[in-house]
């Protein structure tokens, strides 16, 4: 199971797909305040980083990006 999620601003929400057994999660963000939050609370929790992808950026060009490349 794969998660997108760009609503990161809600700190412990956002880990649960990758604690209850998502293979993999892209966190999409614009905010570099919010992206230092999620580094942090990634690493306080002991997440490994091949467990997910940080991607900083708009996240309607990103998912725009995917479904052109059918990867949704």
């Amino acid at each position: 199971m794969k998660i997108y999620d760009s609503r990161n601003n809600s700190l412990g929400l956002r880990l649960r797909g990758i604690q209850f057994g998502a293979n993999h999660v892209t966190f999409v963000e614009s905010s570099a305040s919010v992206l230092e939050v999620l580094n942090k609370n990634l690493k306080f929790n002991s997440i490994a980083e091949g467990m997910y992808e940080i991607v900083k950026g708009n996240v309607f060009n990103f998912l725009n990006d995917k479904l052109f490349e059918n990867e949704l």
